[in-house]
């Protein structure tokens, strides 16, 4: 063996991978590390993966008896009974422990049987009830199960039995028993991963089929994305039909989950078309009027987002509805109901925001805290939208207080927590949130909740002076584009931010002007004056002074601007003193008070058509000024902002919009 090995960094995962496969057994990490001097970690993890008799050695200073973890296995293997050996087998297709009941059900295991195994430490018992096996002993126990000829018939009793656990628990999770059910599921979900794959492999459709609403509710709440995308990509390969053969009902079912798992996560659209086409002509052929509800349902939420179609959206969602309430759904009405209010949002008509507060009215009446969660986060952008800060932040109280959400859902409350903080100026607790957030955000792979991280934090490194950080943000949040307005708006307001701080005032306005559409497609006047002060400082570049001014006074009057956050960033204090010097004092205060007087006419929510107005009109020819590319504000020297002390905190209502 080296002893003078140097384990670089990239390979401490590969070390800890073999600890967590021999799960610690001291004797198995001294075989494995014999190994060093000939084959890399990544080569040992995977023969300790393949095969126990890997785990061995020749060395002469070391006993017999201890050369080879088979050679301990068998000795303690020999002090089994035959009926103890056969029940021990059975055992081994557990993954991730194993209860009593399942242990009885699955191996015809005995209360007597389990303590002697338990005694004879081939099982031990935690202090939760649940029986385990060490990986290598599993594995040993696998190798005599299948020499018996007897692994098929155990795997699908195993399959059979956690399938059959989800079937029973699909009711529940819709209902009053939500946390039982994920508690159960959560426990055992790596035996149910083992099932899954072996009733696909089987191509057992009716399992699969039983299964499938329980699995997705389960991994939709946890937002457990990645995991759901591979399961479903497993079963869709699988079941998928031949070149002549029509698909089968469950394959659809698959790809419709498939699909909407896509969408919602990672926004991806590659031949989502035609894969929602054929499932829905595969379920009109079937009698099955649910699994046409959720179809429809998919379909309305792919025109509304990746084609933004909201015209077909509506016509698919209006028809889920129909089903739904013919066949007395709520879970399912109240579902369509969330989407249907999102899409009418989208489309500025004001029954959007209607309509999702009945689908969080019927969620309540349910109990649909999974699906209340995400209603609930939509009104809290709706009310944020229309400058009702107080109202928001409400919305994301409550989501942050429910004992049931899906996780993704909290992360986004936590999210928009984060933004508020931001607007009040704390940037240390802002930037400190969403740096924990995106860690998280990591493990889910939700790309869209992802995109809106990144250009927060660019937000926060921006007004604390530090341009290149916030570049660097700005550039993460574009490489995961999102179809929602509000990520569209952050990612560029927070690139142009960058940008502008930078100095490069010809890069940072097609952001600017991006922004400024996103805030006239959701007609939003307090997002309008969010980006005042950058729209000054741009104008201030074009030599426009005077219009500068205007924009500068509006953001810091305005009743639905954010006020506290504008003495965090740095470069307005200078733009403020350089507009004075370029006009003069009285010429100053006059352009002042014109852009205070501006705001009922021009920003006030009272006049929708003339939402972002204010800001685009100004910038049409902002480009082609000769000094866009001469001349770049002083930053002044930067400046920590303090986070708010407990002492310090703002009360949770604030006055009409200046979150201060």
């Amino acid at each position: 063996m080296r002893s003078t090995l140097a384990v670089q960094e990239s390979d401490r995962a590969i070390i800890n991978h073999i600890c967590h496969l021999v799960e610690g057994m001291p004797l198995a990490l001294i075989l494995a590390a014999s190994w060093v001097d000939m084959l890399s970690f990544a080569e040992i993890a995977e023969e300790v993966t393949r095969s126990l008799d890997f785990l061995e050695t020749d060395m002469a200073d070391v006993p017999l008896r201890q050369r080879s973890i088979r050679a301990i296995f068998d000795a303690s293997w020999r002090r089994l009974t035959e009926e103890e050996q056969a029940v021990f087998c059975q055992l081994s297709v557990f993954r991730g422990g194993f209860t009593r009941p399942a242990a009885q059900a699955v191996a015809a295991a005995t209360l007597r049987s389990l303590r002697t195994l338990v005694h004879k430490l081939f099982v031990t018992l935690d202090e939760r009830g649940r029986y385990q096996i060490h990986e290598l002993l599993r594995q040993y126990g696998g190798e005599k199960l299948a020499a018996a000829g007897g692994d098929a018939s155990a795997q699908t009793a195993h399959a059979n039995y956690f399938l059959e656990l989800l079937h029973r628990r699909a009711a529940d999770l819709r209902g009053g028993q939500s946390l039982e059910a994920l508690a159960e599921i959560e426990a055992d979900f790596e035996n149910i991963r083992n099932a899954w794959g072996w009733a696909v492999a089987q191509h057992d459709e009716d399992a699969i089929n039983r299964s499938l609403d329980a699995l997705d509710i389960f991994l939709e709440v946890q937002s457990r994305y990645p995991e759901a995308l591979a399961l479903y990509r497993q079963a869709q390969h699988q079941l998928i039909p031949s070149d002549s053969g029509a698909p089968s009902a469950v394959w659809a079912r698959v790809t419709a989950r498939l699909s909407f798992m896509r969408l919602l996560s990672t926004g991806e659209t590659d031949a989502l078309d035609s894969l929602i086409a054929r499932c829905l002509q595969t379920v009109q052929a079937s009698t099955d009027r649910s699994e046409m509800a959720f179809c429809q349902h998919l379909n309305g939420t792919y025109q509304g987002l990746a084609q933004q179609d909201y015209t077909a959206a509506v016509v698919s969602l209006q028809q889920a509805m129909i089903i739904y309430r013919e066949i007395g759904d709520d879970f399912g009405v109240a579902s369509v109901l969330a989407t249907l209010g999102w899409f009418q949002y989208l489309r500025g008509l004001p029954e959007g925001r209607l309509l999702t507060e009945q689908a969080v009215e019927l969620l309540r009446k349910v109990d649909n805290q999974l699906n209340l969660s995400a209603s609930l986060n939509r009104l809290s952008e709706m009310a944020l939208v229309a400058g009702e800060y107080d109202t928001a932040e409400g919305y994301t109280q409550e989501v942050l207080t429910l004992r049931l959400a899906k996780k993704v859902s909290i992360a986004y409350a936590r999210a928009m927590s984060g933004l508020y903080m931001l607007l009040r100026g704390q940037l240390d607790d802002a930037a400190e949130t969403f740096g924990a957030l995106l860690e998280e955000v990591k493990l889910y792979g939700h790309q869209l909740l992802l995109t809106y991280l990144s250009a927060l934090l660019s937000l926060c490194a921006s007004l604390r002076g530090d341009s290149v950080v916030a570049r660097r943000w700005a550039e993460q949040a574009r490489l995961k584009p999102t179809n929602y307005p509000l990520g569209s708006l952050l990612g560029h307001w927070a690139m142009a931010t960058a940008l502008s701080g930078a100095g490069e005032w010809q890069v940072a306005l097609p952001h600017a002007q991006k922004s400024i559409e996103q805030i006239r497609l959701l007609k939003s006047a307090a997002m309008c004056t969010w980006l005042l002060p950058l729209t000054a400082a741009l104008l201030a570049q074009a030599n426009r002074p005077a219009q500068a001014v205007h924009h500068l006074a509006l953001a810091h009057t305005h009743p639905f601007s954010p006020t506290a956050w504008l003495a965090s960033w740095p470069h307005l204090a200078p733009l403020r003193v350089q507009l004075e010097h370029t006009l003069g004092a009285e010429p100053f205060r006059l352009a002042w008070e014109a852009g205070k007087d501006a705001r009922p006419e021009r920003c006030d929510g009272r006049h929708n058509r003339s939402v972002g107005a204010l800001l685009a009109a100004p910038l049409r020819d902002v480009q082609s000024s000769p000094r866009m590319a001469g001349w770049r504000m002083s930053s002044g020297p930067r400046r920590r902002i303090t986070a708010l002390r407990p002492s310090q905190t703002p009360p949770s209502t604030y006055p009409t919009a200046n979150i201060a």
